[in-house]
C-alpha cells in the first residue's frame, strides 16, 4: 500500500507502522528471509519525504525487538542521522530514537559505531534542549552496549560537549539527567572517574559567559534530589554522580580534593552532592562548613545550608544533631539553617532513604521545629511551616500529632504556622493522605472560626490546598464540613480597618483585606468539588457582594470567577443579582483611577474584571433583552466618561479609553484599517 503513490501520505505512514507491528508481533518466528526484504523496503522510503518517518519508526521497532537490522543499517544508518539534522522536530527526535534503539539492539562495527559517534556528537554540541536529551540517551545505550571500549573513546571524544552543556544555566529538566545517566554509564564500562571529575571541575572554573537566572537560594535549594540548581548545581550533580558510581573512596578523594579549592557555591554543592550518598567523614570538612554558615554572600550561606542537608542524609548521627546546636545557639541564620532540614527531608524523600531521618524526628527535628513556629519573624515560620509540611509525608502520625496539639495551643503564631504547614503539604500517596487529610479537615474547621484573623487566614489557605482531595471532605460529618463552609462563607465579609497617624494625615488600611480573598479563593475551588454542598443562591449572593469590595482588587477578581461559574448555569440566579453587579461594574470605573496611581498591575486586575462583568452582561442581554439595567449601566458610563474627560490630569483622562473597550468602540476602532 505504502509503494502507490495515489495513497495519501498518512495512510501510507500508518501502513508502514502496521507493517513493522506485523513484523515485530512474529518475532522471533519471523523469517530472516522476510526481515531483508521489509528492510529492502525500509531503505528505499528512507528517500522518500513522505514515508521516511514510518521507515525510521520501523527501523527502531525491530532493533527493539531484537530482529537483525544490519542490512538496513548497511545501506542506511547514514541517512538516519542525516534525518536528525532535519528542521522538522518529530522526524528528526524520531530519528534519534532509533538510534538509541539500535545502540541498545544491534551489533554495530567499528566504522558504525565512528558514525554514531560523529552524528550524535553533533546534536551534543547543538543547542536543541529535547535533542540533547535524546542524543545522550542514544550515546549511553551505545555505551552500555559496546563496553569499554567506546566509553574510552567517546570520553575522550565528546566530554568537553558534555560538560558545555552542564556549564549552562539554560540546561536543565530531563536533559540533564540523561546527561548524569550517560556519565554513570561512562564510570561503570571502565572509565577513570578521577579524569572525569577533573574534567567537571575544570569546566566550572572555564572562562565561560554563565547567566545567572535564580537566586541564591532557588539555586541551591532543591525541590526533588537537587534539580534546578543553574550551571554549577548541574556540574555538582554530576561529581556526585560520578563519585557514588565509582564508591566511597572516589567520594572521600573527591571531597578532599574539592575542599582544597577553597570555599565557592560550586565546592559546597559538589561537596554535598558526593556526601549525601554516605561517602564517609573527611577531616577538616564540619569546619569548612560551619565557618561557610558564619561568612560570605547570601549565594554562599544557602549553598553550605545546602551542603548540611546532604550531610544529615550522608551521615544523620553526626549533623542531625549539628544542625539542632546550629539553631538553638542562635549563631547562624535560622532560615538558613532550616534550609539545611528541608533539604535532608526532602533528599531522603527523594532517594527513598526515609529510615535514615526518622529516628531522629521524634527525639530532635519535630521539637525544634515546633519550637520555631513561634518565632518572631515570618520568614523563619515559613521555612518552619515547609519543613513540616514535607516531614509529614515521612512520619505522618508523629507530625500530625505535633501540628494537631499546636493548632490548639496558646500562641497565635504558633497556631498559624500549624495550618501554614497543612498548606506545605502534597502526597500521592493515597495510604498517606488518608492518614493526614480526614484529621486536617478536622483542624481547619476548628482554624476558620478562631479568634485571631492571621489564623483563620492560614486555616483557609490550608483548606483551600486540601479541597482537591474532594472525596475526603464528603466523607466528613455534617457536624465537621458545614461549620468549616459556613466559616469560609463568613469570612469573605470580614472587615478590619486601622488607622495610622502620619503627620496631619490619618492612613486607614484594611487589615481584612488577605481574608477576605483568601476566603472566595477558597469558595472558588470548593465550588468546584463540593458544589452539591452549599446553598447555590446564598453563595450567589455572597460573590456578588465581594464583586463591589471597595479595599481589593483581587478579592473582586476571585468574587467574580465564583459569579460567572454560578451563572453559566442559571440565568435565573443571574437576574436576581443583576442590579448588584451593576453596582459592582460602576463602582470598578469609578475607583479605576485611585487604584492605578497606586499600582499599575491591580489596574490590569481590575480592567480584566471589568471585561468579565461585561462578557457576563453581554450572556444576560442574550436572555433578557429589554431589562432595565443596560440602560442604568450606560447612564453610569456615560457619566463617568463625562468626568474622566473633563479631568485635567493626563492620566484620568486616558481612561476613557476603558470606558470605549467596554462598549466595543475601541475594538471597532482598532478592526476598521483592516478592513480597508
Amino acid at each position: 500500500m505504502f509503494m502507490q503513490d495515489a495513497i495519501d501520505g498518512d495512510i501510507k505512514h500508518a501502513a508502514i507502522v502496521a507493517m513493522g507491528k506485523v513484523l515485530v508481533a512474529g518475532q522471533p518466528h519471523t523469517s530472516q528471509q522476510a526481515l531483508d526484504e521489509t528492510q529492502v523496503r525500509l531503505a528505499s522510503q528512507l528517500n522518500n519525504e513522505v514515508t521516511r518517518a514510518g521507515a525510521v519508526v520501523v527501523i527502531g521497532m525491530l532493533a527493539s525487538a531484537g530482529a537483525d537490522v544490519s542490512s538496513v543499517l548497511i545501506s542506511s544508518l547514514q541517512k538516519v542521522l542525516d534525518l536528525t539534522r532535519q528542521a522538522d522536530s518529530f522526524i528528526r527526535q524520531q530519528a534519534l530514537v532509533t538510534l538509541k534503539q539500535v545502540a541498545a539492539n544491534s551489533k554495530l562495527s567499528d566504522n558504525q559505531m565512528e558514525q554514531f559517534m560523529q552524528g550524535l556528537g553533533d546534536k551534543v554540541r547543538g543547542n536543541e534542549l529535547k535533542d540533547v536529551e535524546l542524543a545522550v540517551q542514544a550515546l549511553t545505550a551505545l555505551v552500555n552496549a559496546k563496553g569499554a571500549g567506546c566509553a574510552h573513546q567517546i570520553q575522550d571524544k565528546l566530554m568537553d560537549s558534555v560538560c558545555g552543556c552542564l556549564r549552562s544555566d539554560g540546561f536543565q529538566g530531563a536533559a540533564v539527567d540523561a546527561t548524569l545517566e550517560f556519565l554513570e554509564a561512562l564510570v561503570l564500562n571502565s572509565c577513570d572517574p578521577s579524569r572525569l571529575i577533573e574534567d567537571l571541575i575544570r569546566a566550572i572554573n572555564a572562562p565561560a559567559k554563565l547567566t545567572k537566572t535564580n537566586s541564591g537560594l532557588t539555586r541551591v535549594a532543591s525541590s526533588g534530589g537537587g534539580q534546578g540548581l543553574g550551571a554549577t548545581g548541574n556540574i555538582a550533580r554530576a561529581v556526585g554522580v560520578v563519585c557514588k558510581a565509582a564508591g566511597a573512596a572516589t567520594g572521600n578523594k573527591a571531597i578532599v580534593d574539592l575542599m582544597k579549592l577553597g570555599k565557592s557555591v560550586f565546592v559546597l554543592q559538589a561537596i554535598g552532592e558526593v556526601a549525601v550518598n554516605s561517602v564517609g567523614e573527611v577531616a577538616g570538612l564540619q569546619e569548612l562548613v560551619t565557618a561557610s554558615l558564619k561568612e560570605g554572600g547570601e549565594d554562599e550561606l544557602y549553598a553550605a545550608a545546602f551542603t548540611v542537608g546532604c550531610l544529615c542524609v550522608g551521615n544523620s548521627d553526626k549533623y542531625i544533631p549539628f544542625v539542632v546546636d546550629q539553631l538553638h545557639s542562635g549563631a547562624v541564620n535560622k532560615v538558613v539553617m532550616l534550609t539545611a532540614v528541608k533539604e535532608a527531608i526532602t533528599r531522603c524523600i527523594h532517594l527513598g532513604k526515609t529510615d535514615l531521618l526518622l529516628p531522629h524526628v521524634q527525639t530532635s527535628i519535630l521539637p525544634l521545629l515546633v519550637s520555631l513556629a513561634s518565632s518572631k519573624m515570618e520568614a523563619t515560620r515559613s521555612k518552619v511551616q515547609d519543613c513540616l509540611g514535607k516531614l509529614l509525608k515521612m512520619a505522618p502520625a508523629q507530625v500530625m500529632d505535633a501540628i494537631s496539639s499546636t493548632s490548639s495551643g496558646g500562641d497565635p503564631l504558633s497556631r498559624a504556622s500549624a495550618f501554614g504547614s497543612i498548606r506545605f503539604y502534597s502526597s500521592k500517596n493515597e495510604d498517606i493522605n488518608a492518614m493526614i487529610v480526614p484529621r486536617a479537615i478536622e483542624l481547619v474547621m476548628s482554624g476558620v472560626q478562631d479568634s485571631e484573623p492571621d489564623v483563620r487566614l492560614a486555616a483557609l489557605r490550608a483548606t483551600e490546598s486540601l479541597l482537591p482531595k474532594p472525596k475526603y471532605f464528603r466523607a466528613c460529618e455534617t457536624a465537621v464540613l458545614q461549620p468549616l463552609l459556613n466559616g469560609i462563607l463568613g469570612e469573605t465579609s470580614y472587615v478590619n480597618i486601622t488607622e495610622e497617624q502620619l503627620g496631619n494625615m490619618t492612613i486607614k488600611t484594611d487589615m481584612g483585606l488577605p481574608n477576605r480573598e483568601a476566603a472566595f479563593k477558597c469558595l472558588c475551588t470548593a465550588l468546584e468539588h463540593l458544589e452539591d454542598k452549599f446553598s447555590l443562591s446564598e453563595l450567589m449572593g455572597v460573590a456578588v457582594a465581594g464583586c463591589a469590595d471597595s479595599a481589593g482588587v483581587a478579592v473582586r477578581s476571585a468574587a467574580l470567577k465564583i459569579v460567572q461559574t454560578l451563572a453559566a448555569s442559571s440565568t435565573s440566579m443571574l437576574s436576581e443579582h443583576i442590579l448588584g453587579l451593576k453596582d459592582a461594574i460602576l463602582a470598578a470605573f469609578k475607583d479605576a483611577y485611585s487604584i492605578r496611581k497606586e499600582s499599575e498591575d491591580d489596574f490590569t486586575t481590575l480592567k480584566q474584571f471589568v471585561m468579565g462583568l461585561r462578557d457576563l452582561f453581554d450572556s444576560f442581554k442574550l436572555a433578557d433583552p429589554t431589562n432595565a439595567v443596560f440602560d442604568a449601566v450606560e447612564a453610569g458610563l456615560s457619566k463617568q466618561d463625562t468626568e474622566y474627560g473633563k479631568s485635567k490630569i493626563p492620566a484620568k483622562r486616558e481612561l476613557s479609553s476603558m470606558v470605549a473597550e467596554y462598549r466595543g468602540q475601541a475594538v471597532e476602532a482598532e478592526a476598521a484599517p483592516a478592513e480597508q
